[in-house]
């Protein structure tokens, strides 16, 4: 018996393959772009296989409405030119010597589920020892993978190789566990855990591969920058990164204000601010850029908005029986963060009435205390339910505020249903004085005219990170992106560099740029010119004089000895980069934004919002690490929210200064 492995493709037709990502690429390039990548998963696949010449059975289960014939045509030269001329045993089976066996499988109609079941239990069927399935939108799959997912199955039951967004790229039996195919929310983010569930239902043991982050979504498409910039044949996947470059660049905008013309404004005018909206990133308050009055009266009107409400268990609860009630439930169930907000009892005081004497009388207080969540009272064992009898508790559901008032307002309406806590929101944090604000504006334009010159000859704009010292205004350093995206994305090259690398975003050569500076700059000096001096690509010669101290026509840094200047830059007891402010066209990146982190900047600046890998709000997620409490460092962050509305290239940049190293 031998070894199965199922390769799960399907037909590259458009408006059937990769419909998700054919709303952006459309449908033509996205059907393309599924058929270059079944090719480059077979190849990696192969290339091993043909190296280690394992025996095998290999099946191609297709789907789609072409013939057997199509994929044939498609396919079986990919095949061939691996292990030569195949002998054909009958129209599905091809043979490769007497190791590699190659099969043709449609698959069944139905879900996936269903589909995977059907080719699982067929497998078993005629003989196969163990079965293994694969996708092909994962173009880190290789066959070192596939080996090892075999080899896992000496132990174990089950071995899956989960992707990034929840399901798997890769499965594998050595006996048929129909199990793991029942009752699953397939394209969702729970097919991988509600998977192992069912593994653990049924008994089997389970092994699990490094994750890996398949090619679904758009933000997926990075994964294919890094395959144009690092693999042999990485020109092919140019054509669907066309699109991907120009929906994540910013064409240059109607301009309205050059460097000079802010740089001999004394404050900050209307005119200059009707388009440019400047809020700090992450804070409680939209602060826009208000007077105090305005402020304050924006806060006055405020109306009351409407809360989500979350569910709880609540009994009305004798007077005299409250005070143990709360102390026991203190200890059994104390109220958690979900529910901080809120206050344990509601107290209804007790109507008067007259009796026949004319006397007034005022009934027992009506007392609700809240018990727990419903998830939390629901999961309490019976014997500490059994410990609550003595209250005489009639436990119902009740749906109370999610969250504390944050106006008087509502604070009055929220009470009603339940008593809440009172928490305003903290004042506006001010944003930088008329003064202050003039300096960013006139940094900020520095970069978006850097930006222009690094790609003058294009009609979207670079992307540029600067430095600078706030307590003194110097520019420590100011780089811009020589990434593989800055290169494929040069429309008089899109070459490939053979050594150019896919992490020297400008955050990153900024970094990089004022390290040098912090000691040690002799040690690395010869390092930081290798990356760039060893690529042929013209796009590096003209993109070296923005990000090297050498100066020359293009060059921004002064033409001071470095070898020669003993004067440290920095204090001799500066940690890396702290008290700096960075300023960039372009929101960095989550790896960028790390970097910041550990740098120990002070401040970002930027203008133009990162909506598929911002690290600072901007991405899909909404990620923003500057906020993570984790983090041993945080830093602010200020958005210039229409900056680029307001900018136009400067007639010269010549009269920038770069500090000396």
């Amino acid at each position: 018996m031998k070894n199965r492995l199922l390769f799960f493709c399907k037909a590259p037709q458009p408006g059937y393959a990769k419909s998700r990502l054919a709303p952006f690429l459309g449908e033509s390039t996205a059907a393309e772009l599924s058929g270059a990548l079944t090719e480059y998963v077979l190849e990696q696949l192969l290339e091993h296989f043909c190296a280690t010449n394992e025996e095998i059975d290999f099946v191609v289960c297709y789907t789609g409405e072409e013939q057997v014939s199509y994929w044939h045509n498609w396919l079986l030269p990919i095949f061939t030119h691996y292990f030569g001329k195949a002998t054909v045993d009958d129209g599905d089976h091809f043979s490769f010597g007497r190791s590699f066996h190659l099969f043709f499988e449609e698959q069944s109609n139905g879900p996936l589920g269903d589909r995977l079941w059907h080719s699982f239990r067929n497998s078993f069927k005629v003989g196969a020892k163990k079965v293994v399935v694969v996708g092909t939108d994962i173009p880190d799959l290789d066959g070192f993978l596939v080996k090892t997912a075999f080899n896992s199955l000496e132990t174990c039951d089950i071995v899956v190789g989960p992707s990034l967004d929840g399901g798997y790229y890769l499965l594998g039996m050595r006996t048929f566990c129909e199990e793991v195919f029942k009752d699953i929310p397939w394209s969702t983010g729970k097919v991988l855990n509600t998977t192992r569930n069912q593994a653990a239902v049924g008994g089997h043991k389970m092994d699990i591969l490094p994750a890996l982050e398949d090619i679904d979504e758009v933000e997926n498409l990075f994964i294919l920058e890094r395959l144009a910039a690092t693999t042999d044949k990485g020109k092919r996947w140019l054509k669907f990164l066309d699109k991907w470059f120009l929906e994540d660049r910013h064409t240059f905008p109607s301009c309205s204000f050059t460097l000079e013309e802010i740089g001999n404004k004394k404050e900050i005018d209307e005119t200059l601010l009707a388009a440019l909206n400047p809020r700090w990133v992450g804070e409680h308050n939209d602060n826009r850029f208000h007077s105090k009055k305005e402020t304050d009266s924006r806060l006055a009107n405020r109306c009351p908005a409407s809360v989500d409400t979350i569910s709880v268990y609540v009994s009305v609860v004798k007077p005299q029986l409250v005070g143990k009630l709360l102390r026991i439930l203190g200890r059994l169930l104390p109220l958690g963060k979900e529910l901080s907000h809120v206050k344990r009892v509601k107290r209804e005081n007790g109507r008067s009435h007259l009796d026949q004497d004319g006397k007034r009388h005022r009934s027992e207080p009506h007392i609700t205390v809240l018990l727990g969540s419903k998830e939390e009272f629901e999961s309490l064992d019976s014997s500490v339910l059994h410990s609550l009898n003595e209250f005489e508790l009639e436990p119902f559901i009740m749906s109370i505020p999610s969250r504390a008032a944050t106006t008087r307002e509502e604070y009055v309406s929220l009470c009603i249903t339940w008593p809440v806590l009172y928490q305003p929101p903290p004042p506006p944090r001010p944003l930088p004085s008329n003064g202050e604000m003039l300096s960013i504006l006139r940094y900020m334009s520095i970069c978006f005219d850097v930006a222009w010159r690094h790609e003058k000859n294009s009609s979207f704009l670079g992307i540029c990170a600067m430095m600078v010292r706030p307590s003194n205004e110097e520019i420590i350093a100011i780089s811009c992106d020589t990434s593989c995206r800055a290169h494929m994305s040069c429309p008089r090259e899109k070459e490939k560099c053979e050594n150019c690398q896919p992490f020297r975003h400008a955050v990153m050569n900024c970094i990089e740029s004022a390290s040098r500076k912090v000691g040690s700059y002799k040690r690395r000096h010869s390092l930081h010119y290798k990356a760039l001096s060893d690529c042929s690509s013209s796009f590096c010669d003209e993109a070296e004089s923005f990000v090297t101290a050498d100066s020359d026509l293009h060059s921004l840094e002064s033409e001071t000895d470095t070898e020669g200047n003993e004067k440290p830059l920095f204090p001799e007891d500066a940690y890396m980069c702290t008290g700096m402010d960075v300023y960039t066209t372009r929101e960095p990146c989550l790896m960028c934004c790390m970097a910041l982190v550990h740098a120990r900047v002070k401040r970002v600046i930027f203008s133009s919002p990162n909506k598929c890998f911002g690290g600072l709000g901007g991405g899909p997620k909404g990620i923003q690490l500057h906020k993570l409490g984790a983090l041993n460092h945080h830093f602010d962050v200020l958005h210039l929210e229409g900056f680029e509305k307001i900018w136009k290239p400067s007639v010269s940049t010549d009269n920038i200064k770069i500090s000396p190293e």
